[in-house]
């Protein structure tokens, strides 16, 4: 399974992921987990509305870009499928590696200091702790600025 985000960055991950494949004869799994849109009340608002239509289009690109990279490795002879689930991302991601029964996981990691990743953490270290696959994590290149 190869956790993307919908970043150009978190597709690093990508470069571990074709050796294996390669190696193993293995198909990818290109996983995109969407985090649900949390109502502020009980009915839907002008706001909500248009966050749900700007989520959708966010659906259709990530979907689009997961179908172009499964094309482009079907083309390097890999085998691989795009893959969108909702929730969570690391209890999805972590679901989704016993449902597909995946038996590697690969995943890009940001490049937070110790202050963020005390507070915020990261989907990465989280699925450190309870995974029960073998984890390649590669690092993403800070952007500038």
């Amino acid at each position: 399974i190869v956790a993307l985000d919908g970043s150009a960055a978190s597709e690093v991950c990508l470069a571990p992921a074709r050796q294996v494949a390669r190696g193993f004869g293995a198909a990818l799994i290109l996983l995109h987990v969407i985090e649900p849109l949390w109502a502020a009340g009980d009915s839907a608002s002008a706001g909500d509305s248009a966050s749900a239509d700007q989520q959708a289009q966010e659906v259709r690109r990530i979907h689009e870009r997961l179908r172009n990279l499964a094309a482009q490795l079907a083309q390097e002879g890999i085998s691989a499928r795009p893959l969108i689930a909702r929730g969570e991302p690391a209890g999805e991601i972590q679901s989704q590696i016993e449902r597909r029964r995946g038996d590697l996981l690969c995943l890009s990691t940001s490049s937070r200091g110790p202050v963020g990743r005390l507070f915020f953490g990261t989907v990465a270290q989280k699925l450190m702790g309870f995974v029960r696959v073998p984890v390649i994590a590669v690092r993403r290149e800070r952007s500038p600025g």
